[in-house]
């Protein structure tokens, strides 16, 4: 009310703000953005992820009761009862149809599961994550692999430690992150020296070490929805070794920009890291497109060209509206 501004982008409202804050800027007439970051509307825990593999048992469903019974949400009843009921009180509102002018997917592939979970097409741009301020680097591969993240079940962890039991020649693994899979990164790097757990590091340390890295690998069991890691490596012309699956499978062109394997397959795992470490001329062909597809397509100038598009078809639909 004291701002009047022309636009309300929200990227989360969980747990604090709720959805009742569409109907604040709705109530004045003011557009609403949401970036879809996750699949919460859909998915009790966010993911479309359980059991160590993705799961959409509750994708499209009125009322996510599996995700209760199982407990998705923080291995709680009444927690994941609490986040399924607002999702679906809203439903039956149709608070996710008229009270948001515009959503935003960060790939194709989330969009698709975004319709699929009910959320009107019509509504729905795709406009990927960028990075914005990217330090000038010069890429000089020093012959390791680089995982970047959470160290969680989603993320492939164990995935990854398994592939680097299959390697027949020793190819130095650097891993930077924490979580609560930190315990079994700590027992795989004691085992085996080929393995570095750099722990939790700074921005600029993930800058340096992507430098000196050969590949990004990014061993996700669930559907990435577009992890800016991708980004960053693609910025720093560092080809990703990526599971086949989710906007991964979108993003990376296998031979192009990257390598693709089966999700959860250790030992494809392990030979495309051993064809990457074999072939020379391959590695340096994928950073050089790399790069230039990221100089392309994830530019800071393209995005902002993209969210003002965005913001300028959302204020003209809801005049339109108001005017009729």
């Amino acid at each position: 009310a004291a701002d009047r501004p022309a636009i309300v982008h929200f990227h989360n409202t969980l747990p604090l703000v709720s959805p009742s804050g569409y109907y604040a800027a709705s109530a004045m007439g003011i557009p609403v953005v949401q970036t879809l970051h996750n699949y919460r509307l859909s998915c009790v825990n966010a993911l479309l992820f359980r059991d160590g593999r993705p799961c959409e048992d509750c994708l499209g469903k009125f009322v996510a009761w599996r995700g209760i019974t199982r407990r998705c949400y923080r291995n709680s009843y009444a927690s994941s009862a609490t986040v399924a009921a607002v999702s679906s009180l809203h439903r039956l509102m149709g608070t996710w149809r008229s009270k948001i002018d515009a959503y935003i997917a960060l790939s194709e592939f989330s969009r698709r599961k975004f319709i699929a979970g009910g959320l009107p097409a019509d509504k729905i741009t795709v406009k990927p994550n960028l990075i914005g301020d990217h330090p000038v680097i010069g890429h000089q591969p020093q012959g390791y692999i680089l995982f970047v993240g959470r160290l969680s079940a989603e993320k492939g962890i164990d995935v990854l430690l398994k592939a680097w039991e299959h390697l027949a020649h020793p190819v130095e693994l650097r891993i930077a992150g924490d979580g609560p899979l930190g315990g079994l990164v700590q027992r795989a790097a004691n085992r085996n020296s080929a393995i570095h757990w750099l722990g939790e590091i700074s921005k600029q340390e993930v800058w340096t070490q992507l430098a000196g890295a050969d590949a990004l690998v990014l061993p996700s069991l669930c559907y990435e929805n577009f992890p800016l890691s991708l980004i960053e490596a693609g910025a720093a012309g560092v080809p990703a070794i990526a599971s086949d699956h989710g906007a991964l499978a979108e993003l990376i062109d296998p031979g192009v920009t990257g390598l693709l394997f089966r999700p959860g397959d250790a030992q494809d795992l392990a030979d495309c890291v051993t064809t990457l470490h074999d072939k020379p001329d391959l590695k340096a062909e994928l950073g050089n497109n790399v790069q230039a597809h990221f100089k392309s397509r994830f530019s800071a100038e393209t995005n902002y060209r993209q969210l003002m598009d965005i913001y300028a078809a959302a204020i003209r639909n809801t005049q339109n509206f108001a005017n009729r």
